[in-house]
């Protein structure tokens, strides 16, 4: 009789194990199945590097901005007057 419990809770056991890990949500796709990539517009080339980097569920990005960069809207360390 005990061999009976134990063997109806390990067959109840793994079936919840099974139904909690085939529920899982699929990623969204296209209308073709391939993944769904949202496109918010373009990083310039002259940046020389950009890093994407999530940070709980945000998205940032660090840049490395090129000397004589001809868009730059920031003053570089070496030219700030001490």
């Amino acid at each position: 009789m005990k061999i009976q419990k134990q063997f109806y809770i390990y067959i109840v056991t793994n079936l919840i194990i099974f139904l909690a890990c085939s529920t899982e949500k699929l990623p969204p796709t296209d209308m073709d199945g391939h993944p769904l990539i949202s496109k918010f517009g373009t990083i310039d080339i002259d940046l020389v590097e950009t890093t994407p980097i999530v940070f709980q569920d945000k998205v940032y990005r660090f840049e490395y901005v090129r000397e004589g960069y001809w868009n730059i809207k920031t003053v570089p360390q070496r030219m700030v007057k001490k």
